[in-house]
């Protein structure tokens, strides 16, 4: 049961890293090269501006003012992708964190399910409220020296 949560997890992350990313890169020559894009803007809260992805399954989370929200124990995934190849990877996203003492969690993840491969943006996980790119097994992990630390909470 551990593992289930943990996938699905990553998986809405990986989500949530397509929609920062893509909006990102949907500015002037770069919008092809996108692979997923969510704004959550009302009428299209949670659908891939792209076509690649079919919309996103809320698993507890909440789309508010044009936002995802996502507490503990709650995520969003968007599966069922039908996009060109995903090779080489750019993740971009915009967070609010309620709480900087986190631990060991992905704000977007690319993950593919028949295996543990995965690429996330990972808040705490090695280095306390610390950024940094995450992956399977740390695999193609770098931390990094000495990384971002997130030092002001909202409220």
């Amino acid at each position: 049961m551990y593992n289930l949560k943990c996938i699905q997890f990553w998986i809405c992350l990986v989500l949530l890293l397509f929609s920062s990313v893509m909006f990102g890169y949907a500015q002037g020559d770069k919008a092809e090269a996108l692979v997923g894009h969510w704004t959550y803007e009302k009428g299209v809260e949670l659908e891939d501006l792209t076509g690649n992805f079919v919309d996103i399954t809320l698993m507890g989370a909440e789309i508010a003012n044009g936002q995802l929200d996502i507490d503990p124990n709650k995520w969003a995934i968007a599966s069922g992708y039908e996009g060109p190849d995903i090779e080489e990877k750019t993740l971009v996203s915009w967070v609010i964190m309620d709480d900087l003492d986190v631990q060991e969690g992905s704000v977007l993840t690319i993950d593919r399910l028949s295996d543990p491969t995965f690429d996330a943006i990972v808040f705490g996980e090695r280095q306390h409220r610390r950024w940094m790119a995450g992956s399977g097994w740390f695999h193609r992990t770098q931390d990094p020296d000495p990384g971002f630390e997130e030092k002001k909470q909202v409220g």
